[in-house]
């Protein structure tokens, strides 16, 4: 390549093909390459590769970022040579971007030495990038990110014209050199590469991504003394290059990790002049795949590269690439790569895997997240990354909450040996059937009820619910067998029916996406309830509230899968038996507030516009009234944390209508009040994952309102915090579909607005209509009769496709 020449623009193809084959050349042994650049053709395309190769070679001993574009001749400096404000004081070293000087203020604006960079790339547009970008870079102040302290373009001197960076001078040696020659264990590995991760997500709470994460970028100062042999990016490192063999430091010093070149990457993707997105700065052999295809670049590219530094801290290899020279299509296992005597577990072989993962969805959503499973890993706690069994979870559930849930692990067991103790002497001991049955009994009803309750608005559990009105259903059927005609033990079974139908597919509540197992439970358990013989009144009582339960729960399904006019018999028989209930034992405890429940269920199938609905506006917001008005009766009792949740949803509930029908100053109250009340509640120790749910809710109700207010700016934020706790509540408790769910709509719905809303936030609308589509697409298929879903998923396709 001529490296005097002019700069030449390059076809995104043309790039993608250069990438392949630089990074196939790298991925091969050295003494290999020769043999390899010989084999492409045309000619023209072989001097390409050839150059970019040599050039990676550089920076990797020098530490130079590799830039896949044509270098550019840029004149040398001598000793006390003036650039810009900066005056010349040595050579340090050169790479693929261009060369690197020791060097001072020239001005004595501050008194300190500098790695000077001159970049290799003149776009005419770069002068104005720089000065766009300089001072927000200047602003990351962290103890592990390596300051760059000014960027501009030099106008005097031998290098007038020629962009330069000036950052801060750091002595070490790359992270991978450091750790081998210090032949640290498997746990120092994973400890080193934390501050990094730490530094990453830092920078992405400022919106700065690095985007070339590799060894040469992350420098280990050893804690001796020396200048160093080789030296780029402003490093001197104090070691000898790797061709060069150490004796290992057996107990080396407290590492000080920094990362290097944040930042400049984003300067150098100029996309205003000659770069096109194939072309921004990365290095093929650590570059994420959309990097590589040219591809939107967001954090999850820095997710990757942090999984590739990990994967080669591991193995001492990088992470294999096949043939095209494109990462592989399955995460690589860094357990089958690791060098003898090295053992990577399988939480932390499927740390790394997580973080290579191909597709940027399903790598973790943050450095952040990354590094939270790296402690665990270190701690011996389980992983979030882990695959998604329900034994898994339970477990890990249960050793997250030790204190609070010990009792569910020992429950078990114990119900375990009750249960299996009676049914195998029950004939054998007559005389003491009764007791035995009572405690087998008792013990299940605890599960069901006691603990399975006590669990059910915490974050994570949905899985170990499941897992738990199982097995309690398992043993209450066993029971049953023994004692069918027991009125008691059949409200049981109906409870724990009802129970379960929640967990397998009620879509208002936290569920694993089965609305047809759902059904067929709540059918079970009115089949229970349906031949019950003459009850004392308090029993009936607690018959005629299970069977309310069970009917409003079969008309939420049959509204979200069927249709809301078929659902309406079913919320009917709910509502019915709910005040046969109050009026059979009205001091019950939450007895008016299920009644309450009842109305609203009702009111939103009616019309509201959140739901499959009936198209009756005025008929939900006369149900909503009604329930407000049953939740605001006086009582002597203080209103428990559930009658304050319904009171809330009554009045979000009203608000909506309100707006959905243009009355928008009627709609401003009851939108605040909701909003004002449910951040009361949430506030409240025995809030749970529902009541900060509804938070969400508000917020994005109130970003609705705003929006038709025309205040689309304070929309806007409205959304993003409501999206802020969908999110938090989805990584939680992935297993939750109705999480999963609500984090969709919430994003459709914020991408909606940014797409409308005429604020300048256009590509934030596309991400969010993409991960909306990405979302409720996959929710969509595994629930094919659900209408309302399926029409959701098709809008976001629709407004993705547009906004692209």
């Amino acid at each position: 390549m001529d490296s005097t020449g002019p700069l030449r623009v390059l076809d995104p193809a043309t790039w993608e093909r250069i990438n392949d084959l630089v990074g196939e050349a790298l991925d091969g042994a050295p003494g290999d390459r020769a043999a390899f650049l010989a084999t492409i053709t045309p000619e023209a395309l072989a001097t390409e590769v050839a150059a970019l190769v040599e050039a990676h070679a550089t920076a990797e001993s020098t530490g130079a970022l590799l830039s896949p574009f044509e270098a550019v001749g840029t004149p040398e400096a001598d000793h006390g040579d003036r650039f810009g404000p900066y005056r010349i004081l040595g050579r340090l070293g050169a790479g693929g971007m261009g060369v690197v000087y020791r060097a001072a203020r020239a001005d004595g604006a501050f008194d300190r030495e500098v790695a000077l960079k001159v970049v290799r790339h003149a776009a005419p547009t770069l002068a104005r990038r720089f000065a766009r970008e300089r001072q927000a870079l200047a602003r990351l102040e962290h103890p592990h990110i390596a300051r760059l302290y000014d960027a501009g373009v030099a106008d005097d001197g031998p290098l007038g014209g020629t962009p330069y960076l000036a950052m801060e001078r750091v002595e070490g040696e790359p992270i991978t050199a450091y750790a081998e020659r210090h032949r640290l264990g498997m746990a120092e590995r994973v400890r080193l590469l934390l501050p990094v991760c730490e530094a990453v997500a830092y920078a992405h709470g400022r919106l700065v991504l690095h985007r070339d994460l590799k060894p040469s970028n992350v420098l280990v100062s050893v804690g001796v003394g020396g200048k160093g042999l080789g030296i780029g990016n402003g490093i001197e490192r104090t070691s000898a290059p790797p061709s060069s063999p150490q004796p290992p430091i057996p107990n080396p010093p407290s590492p000080t990790v920094k990362l290097l070149d944040f930042g400049i990457a984003r300067l150098l993707d100029d996309t205003e002049a000659v770069l096109t997105r194939a072309a921004a700065p990365h290095t093929p052999a650590y570059a994420a795949p959309e990097q590589i295809a040219g591809g939107d670049v967001t954090t999850a590219a820095d997710v990757y590269g942090l999984g590739a530094l990990l994967y080669e801290l591991l193995t001492d290899q990088r992470p294999p690439r096949p043939a095209s020279g494109r990462p592989a299509a399955g995460a690589p296992s860094p357990r089958a790569a690791a060098p003898p005597g090295r053992s990577v577990s399988p939480d932390l072989d499927l740390v790394c895997r997580t973080a290579l993962d191909p597709d940027p969805a399903r790598r973790y959503a943050s450095a952040e997240s990354l590094a939270d499973d790296l402690r665990r890993v270190l701690d011996g706690r389980p992983i979030e990354a882990r695959a998604p069994t329900v034994g898994y979870r339970l477990g890990r559930y249960l050793r997250r909450n030790v204190g609070g849930v010990a009792v569910v692990a020992s429950s078990v067991l114990l119900l375990g040996v009750i249960v299996a103790a009676y049914a195998v002497r029950l004939q054998a001991e007559r005389d003491r059937a009764e007791a035995r049955f009572e405690i087998a009994r008792e013990a299940s009803r605890a599960m069901l009820y006691d603990v399975h309750d006590a669990i059910a608005g915490l974050p994570g559990s949905t899985s170990a619910r499941e897992v738990i009105v199982a097995r309690s259903l398992e043993y209450l059927g066993r029971l049953a067998v023994e004692a069918a005609d027991d009125p008691d033990l059949r409200l049981d079974l109906a409870g724990a029916y009802f129970r379960i139908g929640n967990v397998q597919g009620n879509p208002t509540d936290r569920n694993l996406g089965r609305p047809e197992d759902a059904l067929a439970s709540y059918r079970r358990g009115l089949s229970l309830l349906s031949t019950l013989p003459p009850l004392p009144d308090s029993t009936a009582a607690r018959a005629a509230e299970t069977e309310a339960r069970l009917w409003e729960k079969t008309g939420v399904v049959i509204a979200h899968t069927v249709a809301p006019d078929s659902a309406r018999a079913a919320l009917d028989r709910a509502v019915a038996a709910q005040e046969h209930a109050l009026r059979l034992d009205p001091a019950g405890p939450d007895r008016r507030t299920y009644l309450a429940t009842a109305h609203i269920n009702r009111a939103d199938v009616d019309g509201h516009p959140y739901f499959l609905n009936a198209g009756r506006p005025d008929s939900a917001l006369a149900g909503y009234a009604r329930a407000r008005a049953i939740l605001q009766a006086p009582s002597e009792a203080e209103p428990s944390t559930f009658a304050l949740r319904m009171l809330g949803i009554t009045y979000e509930r009203e608000g909506t209508l309100h707006r959905t029908a243009g009355r928008l100053g009627e709609a401003v109250a009851p939108t605040r009040e909701a909003l004002r009340l449910r951040e009361q509640i949430a506030a409240r120790p025995d809030a749970g994952a529902d009541a900060r749910r509804d938070v969400g809710i508000s917020h994005e109700a109130l970003a609705f309102l705003l929006a038709d207010l025309d205040r689309p700016a304070e929309a806007a934020e409205a959304f993003a915090a409501a999206q802020a706790v969908y999110d938090a509540l989805l990584a939680a408790d992935t297993a939750d579909v109705q999480a999963q769910r609500t984090v969709g709509i919430g994003a459709l719905n914020s991408a909606r607005h940014l797409a409308e809303a005429g604020i300048g936030r256009l590509e934030d609308a596309q991400r969010l209509a993409t991960e909306a589509a990405d979302r409720l697409g996959a929710l969509a298929r595994r629930a094919p009769d659900d209408a309302r879903l399926r029409s959701q998923a098709e809008e976001a396709r629709a407004l993705a496709a547009r906004l692209r």
